[in-house]
């Protein structure tokens, strides 16, 4: 992915190694951020609270949308890095 593609998606360029990680094998991969409300369709989405560290300030339900990229997609792979 070029850096150009992702600015135009909001998201932080970083180096090969952190997609080969994903087993994504891109030559540079971008990380989309999104928070409550937000949707994505993209690999390597990053779903910060919007008041983190504290707890949500909604009270009740946050909710992030995640479509499938195609109709051979099946799976979806959640990593928790902090959670209370």
């Amino acid at each position: 992915m070029l850096r150009g593609q992702c600015n135009d998606l909001g998201g932080t360029q970083t180096g090969a190694a952190a997609c080969s990680q994903s087993n994504t094998f891109q030559a540079a991969c971008c990380i989309v951020t999104k928070t409550c409300g937000g949707s994505t369709q993209f690999n390597n989405t990053y779903f910060v609270s919007s008041n983190y560290p504290l707890g949500y300030p909604g009270g009740g339900r946050c909710n992030l949308r995640v479509t499938r990229m195609g109709t051979d997609i099946c799976q979806l792979k959640i990593n928790f890095l902090d959670m209370s």
